[in-house]
């Protein structure tokens, strides 16, 4: 196989009938997808007869937006893949750079190009192939496709990248995945966001199918996961923040996902926001890989299996690289840096790509030779160090550029543009995280963030309702705002020129950029974004929308202050432009179905304000009485009653279907204790024991489910037994005679014995919650 046309081809004689691509309603088996590829080639050499110049892709997803990137490749040619989504100043820019001899579009999309572009309307008819189309003579380092991504001068830089580059990508991971022709793939990616490269060509070099996911069920983390469902997709690409709302969605269902794999890439990987995951699927079905990687080194370069006893690692772990790839880390001056250290990742490797088209400067700049290492390397600007175990440890950016969501973005193309808009003097961009408001009682953030999350478990509430906390970061611009400012020409230029992930999530106005000694902007001096100092961006409201606010606008104020994280927001502020971004958008409809209302995401993007979004919004009806409580023991039949013990027990009821199914994975294995949770908190405080026995015992008092067993075969059907007193036992030890590094292997070793205890299902002392009812306490520091 020595290019991709070549590979495809394979795939069509060996699988000529099986299912290449489906989308929405439609599929194209893999003859029938060749049949489309021929006609849009045909097309193609019938427009242009310049194989050197590359070919547009401007298509929604859809079957042919992967028959016109394979037609494109067929003519001897590259393809460009363009997101229709992308604003149009930056697409021209994109086309200007790119100058494709032609671009495969629709009627309706050719409208947005400029008149001089020649098109191939896919909408069209389109000519019958000949029998036999010419054969362009492709060789390895043939051009295969251009990625644009952000530049830091404001104008996106294409990525060349070969047909060896990509299939070295697969042949180097077949043996870490097993590829085959029973795989679904989805493609949920943009086709101009390089993980699109991944989940095309995994599907149709080893015959098996590929599921483009359209653009509104991608925004929509339940209807994407019916589609999985659906599908059967078995191989799942995803950015660690999309998944975060695939986990959550998730788990509303008891069914699971036919996964074979999860691949994680675009930005770091957290381990311990996959526990909900891992304690419904386990580790190893689906496998979860973290793969780092960059556009210029071919889509992934690392390799990095995550399991259960990972997710405890607080460190953004990436493996090793890929089999035919190598990692240098180096310092400033390109010398490498000692083992433990950190330093820049250089990749180096035939995954290095061709470098950047039209731009020799920056290609030189980026992609060196090292001496003593193989082929070119590439300069990554990502920070790394070797750990203990010989894998590297990401440690974030030696420059400007950050990934947001998976996409990689370069500051200063922001800044360009803001400089651009008229009125506007100086300028700064920066990257912030949410914190979660501190605790006057417990300092550390993290402790108390843990604590709440108890807390509200306890009480029965949802689990970390601390959303702008976990929203990630956000692009904030400050801007010196001169003669003939205007705040609607500043939103409208940032539209027309950036796509949706790089406008500002708030853009506060200073009186002047304060600078530190070196010269450089001094962050620690810029006031923080609020709702309260930021600039608004005029939203339209919906038609006939009343000029005074109503009470369902009121409560939606109040849901987005909730969501994002801020107070000051009024009912004609636009979601975008107090901090909403897309992955808020579902968490915004999420708690306002939770106070009943229903907002659809489409009017969320188009509305925008509480004021609007309260016109159409649909306000569930509260029910008129409240529903009766239900009496102790009214769910048992009348021979179940004479059978409860008098006296220690007050209530009982049948066991849920979904305790059954808990309940049953906890006994059938007796030292596979899969439903164990043990929470660990550590508090700097003078211990007094009898205290924290008054709390236990006050806890297990006020909440029936610590006082509840279960008893499977004394009755009818399996019930829960709920008793008037359950005791209750702490148990305390000293570990302040041992070093610090024997406590913390005292500490692990005593959670692997306890998560070996298994539940005595008999005892109220041990139904309940081992970690809650029966805690154990220990004295680190003197």
């Amino acid at each position: 196989m020595g290019n991709l046309v070549d590979g495809f081809a394979n795939s069509v004689r060996a699988f000529p009938t099986r299912d290449a691509v489906r989308c929405g309603g439609q599929t194209l088996t893999y003859r029938e997808l060749d049949d489309r590829v021929s006609a849009l080639a045909a097309a193609l050499l019938r427009a242009t007869g310049e194989p050197g110049r590359p070919v547009g892709v401007l298509l929604e997803r859809s079957v042919d937006m992967i028959a016109a990137a394979l037609a494109a490749l067929r003519t001897g040619s590259s393809y460009v893949p363009l997101d229709p989504a992308t604003p149009k100043a930056r697409l021209e820019l994109i086309l200007d750079d790119a100058d494709p001899s032609v671009v495969i579009t629709t009627r309706e999309l050719a409208g947005s190009l400029s008149s001089g572009l020649q098109v191939v309307c896919v909408d069209d008819e389109l000519p019958v192939p000949a029998q036999e189309l010419p054969q362009p003579e492709i060789v390895g380092d043939t051009r295969a496709y251009i990625i644009f991504t952000s530049g830091t001068t404001g104008r996106p830089k294409g990525v060349q990248v070969s047909h060896r580059n990509v299939l070295r990508l697969f042949s180097g991971t077949e043996d870490l995945f097993g590829f085959g022709c029973e795989d679904v793939w989805s493609l949920f990616h943009s086709f101009a966001f390089d993980f699109s490269v991944w989940e095309m060509w995994g599907a149709l070099l080893y015959g098996g199918c590929v599921v483009v996911v359209e653009q509104e069920v991608a925004k929509d983390p339940r209807t994407f996961w019916e589609l999985l469902q659906r599908e059967r997709v078995t191989m799942l690409s995803q950015t660690p923040t999309a998944f975060n709302q695939l986990t959550v969605e998730d788990a509303a269902h008891a069914a699971r996902l036919p996964l074979r794999w999860v691949v994680f890439g675009g930005e770091a990987l957290h381990f311990a926001n996959l526990r909900r995951w891992v304690a419904k699927y386990g580790d190893d079905d689906p496998q979860l890989i973290n793969m780092y990687g960059i556009t210029e080194t071919t889509v992934h370069a690392s390799f990095r299996r995550v399991l259960e006893q990972d997710l405890s690692q607080a460190a953004s772990l990436i493996g090793h690289p890929l089999p035919d790839l190598g990692f240098v880390l180096v310092d400033d001056e390109m010398r490498e840096v000692p083992a433990g250290e950190v330093g820049e990742i250089v990749v180096t490797g035939p995954g290095v790509t061709l470098g950047y088209l039209g731009r020799p400067d920056l290609t030189r700049e980026r992609f060196v030779e090292l001496p003593g290492h193989r082929g070119p390397g590439y300069r990554s600007g990502d920070l790394a160090r070797i750990t203990d175990t010989g894998e590297y440890e990401y440690q974030g950016r030696a420059d400007d550029q950050v990934k947001i969501r998976g996409f990689r973005i370069e500051l200063g193309e922001i800044q360009s543009v803001l400089g651009a808009v008229t009125g506007i003097t100086q300028a700064a961009v920066v990257v912030t995280t949410p914190e979660a408001p501190s605790n006057p009682i417990v300092k550390e953030r993290s402790v108390s963030a843990r604590i709440t999350d108890v807390r509200d478990l306890i009480r029965g509430g949802s689990r970390g309702n601390h959303r702008s906390a976990e929203s990630g970061p956000r692009i904030v611009a400050y801007v010196v705002r001169g003669a003939g400012f205007d705040e609607a020409e500043l939103f409208s230029r940032l539209r027309e020129r950036l796509p949706h992930y790089m406008i500002p999530a708030f853009v506060v106005p200073v009186d002047s950029i304060p600078m530190n000694h070196n010269g450089k902007v001094d962050r620690k001096e810029l006031p923080a974004a609020s709702a309260a100092n930021c600039l608004r961006e005029p939203a339209a409201g919906a038609p006939g929308a009343p000029a005074g606010g109503s009470e369902d606008a009121r409560a939606i104020v109040e849901i987005f202050e909730d969501v994002i994280g801020i107070t000051g927001v009024t009912e004609d502020d636009s979601f975008f432009s107090v901090g909403g971004d897309s992955i808020m958008a579902l968490q915004l409809r999420a708690q306002a179905l939770k106070k009943g209302i229903t907002l659809e995401l489409r009017d969320i993007y188009a509305l925008q304000t509480p004021l609007a979004l309260a016109e159409v919004a649909v306000r569930e009806q509260a029910p008129e009485t409240a529903s009766p409580s239900v009496a102790p023991f009214s769910l048992l039949g009348d021979e179940d009653r004479r059978r409860i013990p008098a006296g220690d027990v007050v209530d009982a009821y049948p066991v849920g279907t979904l305790q059954a199914g808990l309940l049953f994975h906890s006994a059938y294995e007796a030292d596979v204790n899969m439903y164990c949770d043990i929470f660990m908190f550590r508090l700097k405080a003078a211990y007094d024991h009898q205290a924290m026995e008054r709390a236990v015992a006050r806890a297990v008092d006020r909440h029936e489910i610590l006082r509840t067993t279960f008893d499977f075969n004394g009755y009818s059907e399996p019930l829960q037994l709920v008793h008037a007193h359950a005791a209750t036992q702490v148990t305390a030890r000293d570990l302040r005679h041992l070093s610090p590094t024997e406590q913390e292997a005292e500490l692990d070793s005593w959670q692997l014995a306890e998560r070996g205890i298994g539940y005595d299902w008999t005892n109220p002392r041990s139904c309940g919650s081992p970690s809650t009812n029966s805690p154990t306490t220990s004295s680190c520091s003197p």
